[in-house]
């Protein structure tokens, strides 16, 4: 499912081998079921007589399938899998790329061992064979990412056995799927194998150690001679969430040193490869999305993405602790929606608001940003807006057969990370409060306010589902009564600035055109500007302004007049002719000149004179004046893309 979206935006037509059509998640890809560019085949690779045809001489055939989790005699499934898909695709696909474990030096343990074995089956089959070898994957879902997160999470004090000091090099989850997209239009990898890695060698201590470190976590690590690989395994069966049979696989493997020895891919497909505490952050990004990149927001904005995609983002399901209401809709689906569209703000919480409140007061307190930010229309959501000391993730009414969701996220200090999602059906409203806790504190915290959890949301999903927002006590519109939607507009009232909305065909300041960042956002604000979509307070952040603006900037360093550069814009070019224009028109920066600039404006705010700004821009949303110290990841953060 991670390769799925990244295959389809980038325009792909894709066939998906599944076991059962009715497990997946078709509503969430209907257009591209229906237009063709995604095809689901059903069947079984343990029972190849059922197997459907293959048409169309596909370009790839990706094989990312393993059975270690299924527990004795998981080899011979293996085995079986991988010669049946032989036969199944032999003759009707040019190529196969394979994502297998690194193999080290000396004896292999049985998981490697097979995942080699599939490969040396996959290779003896006629269409040649890319095989890309990993370590240990990081990123949220990853079996041995979940172990070491449980492992982490829930133990104050940690027994690490000798094989602890064996060493390995993770890889981020976005680098594989990187290497694993960009190997179908790189003819150099066909027919080879090659080693994957970060950029870090570490031990399995290490691992546990900065993942601690990361998640802000004081956790001991004691050393002991006497855990076996097969005691190790019982033990993991018993602290986390794994099964025995898996923990067997990976800690079996946990003895063999797992570090690259091929160094060729990063040459052969470049791209910015993740330290493991920058994997980690990116696993624990605010919303596990399937994975949908940031960069996805503008795809939908200029039409190819689908929006569908964006039914499918999902809060995290590992780890965490949730409670989960259902409740069937007493009012109309309509009328549901608009209640669940007003909540917060000063139309208040459904139920107990006098709890939402309170619990605001001590976010204050603790030096948060608690209840001020209210939100910015009393009836209205936009992935972006602030909501109370949540902020709006996803806000998508759906129509007449798919489902409404809005997912937030909390933005008040905890010692953890929520979510409050609601998805409505025709028939029922799910609402789903989920919390992932950090450390001991972090469940803790949970149970100390499940009594009023318990009293809460049970109440609060069933006046939703009957069309009743609630109010709060202090805002009441003469006429409108429990009207959810109604009233005045809160952005009448005077209050500090809220986030902007995620402006859909805006990308970031980070974004290249020709190698050089900035000029493309220039861009877009010029045709947006245009168009009308841009906030009217933007006005002055639109062109030269003054000298020291980014518009002005990114003029002078080109050597062209912005006027001229609207009007060119407004023609209708693409971005790589209107900078082909700018070169003409202006100047043609060299490799070294494009350097120092994208240095330059990446760095700005960094210990600079920007510095002071970019702590006044925090404080205007109500950060810490650390959140971020550069202008360009501001502007990342303030448009929703961090």
């Amino acid at each position: 499912m991670r390769l799925l979206p990244a295959f389809l935006e980038a325009g792909h037509t894709v066939k998906g081998l599944v076991r059962d059509k009715g497990r997946f998640p078709s509503s969430q890809f209907a257009d591209f079921l229906a237009d063709g560019r995604l095809e689901l085949l059903e069947g079984d690779m343990l029972e190849p007589e059922g197997l459907p045809e293959i048409s169309g001489n596909p370009d790839a055939a990706y094989y990312l399938l393993h059975s270690m989790g299924a527990g004795k005699g998981f080899e011979q499934r293996e085995e079986a899998c991988a010669r049946n898909f032989t036969v199944w695709i032999a003759g009707k696909c040019k190529r196969v790329i394979y994502l297998g474990g690194l193999v080290p030096e000396g004896g292999l343990s049985d998981h490697l061992e097979s995942r080699e074995n599939v490969n040396r089956i996959l290779r003896g089959g006629e269409a040649p064979v890319t095989t890309l070898r990993a370590s240990i994957i990081v990123g949220s879902g990853s079996a041995s990412f979940e172990i070491i997160r449980d492992l982490v999470e829930k133990l104050p004090v940690m027994l690490t056995p000798k094989w602890t000091r064996t060493r390995c090099q993770p890889v981020a989850i976005r680098n594989v799927i990187g290497y694993l997209t960009c190997c179908l239009g790189c003819p150099e990898t066909e027919g080879d194998e090659f080693d994957i890695g970060g950029p870090e060698v570490l031990t399995y201590r290490e691992l546990l150690r900065q993942y601690a470190d990361v998640r802000g976590l004081v956790r001991l690590l004691v050393p002991v001679p006497f855990l076996t690989p097969g005691l190790s395994s019982h033990w993991l069966r018993l602290v986390t969430s794994t099964t025995l049979p898996l923990a067997k696989s990976l800690v079996g493997s946990l003895t063999n040193e797992t570090v690259c020895r091929d160094r060729r891919m990063p040459m052969l497909i470049p791209q910015e490869l993740l330290t493991y505490r920058d994997a980690i952050e990116t696993a624990f990004s605010r919303i596990a999305q399937n994975r949908v990149p940031s960069s996805w927001i503008n795809s939908l904005s200029s039409g190819r993405l689908d929006p569908e995609f964006f039914r499918s983002i999902k809060v995290p399901e590992h780890g965490v602790l949730r409670d989960r209401q259902k409740v069937p809709l007493i009012a109309e689906r309509g009328k549901v929606i608009d209640a669940v569209w007003s909540i917060g703000g000063r139309n208040g919480w459904p139920s107990m608001n006098w709890a939402w409140k309170a619990r605001g007061a001590l976010d204050r307190l603790a030096g948060g940003i608690g209840m001020r930010r209210g939100r910015r229309h009393p009836g209205e959501l936009f992935a972006g807006d602030a909501l109370d000391f949540w902020r709006v993730v996803i806000a998508d009414r759906g129509d007449g057969e798919k489902p409404a969701r809005l997912i937030l996220s909390a933005e008040m200090k905890l010692p953890g990370e929520a979510w409050l999602d609601f998805e409505i059906t025709g028939t029922e409203l799910v609402q789903t409060a989920t919390f992932r806790p950090r450390g001991l504190f972090g469940r803790l915290y949970w149970y100390s306010v499940l009594p009023f959890h318990l009293l809460l949301f049970p109440v609060m999903a069933k006046r939703l589902a009957s069309g009743d927002c609630g109010k709060a006590d202090f805002f009441h519109q003469p006429g409108v009564g429990n009207t959810c939607g109604g009233g005045v507009r809160e952005d009448s009232f005077p209050m500090p600035m809220p986030y902007p909305t995620i402006i859909p065909g805006l990308r970031s300041p980070y974004d290249h055109v020709g190698g050089i960042v900035y000029f493309g956002r220039m861009l877009d604000k010029i045709r947006l500007n245009a168009e009308g979509k841009l906030p009217k307070e933007w006005a002055t952040m639109v062109g030269p302004g003054h000298a020291g603006s980014f518009d002005s900037r990114c003029c002078h360093f080109l050597g062209i007049d912005y006027e001229a550069v609207v009007a060119e814009t407004l023609k209708g070019g693409s971005d790589d002719e209107l900078l082909a224009w700018a070169f003409a028109k202006g100047r043609k920066p060299d490799a070294e000149d494009i350097e120092v600039w994208n240095g330059f404006m990446t760095k700005r705010g960094w210990r600079d004179a920007g510095s002071q700004r970019v702590k006044e821009r925090l404080k205007e949303i109500g950060l810490e004046p650390d959140t971020v110290r550069t202008m360009f990841d501001f502007i990342d953060l303030d448009e929703g893309r961090r």
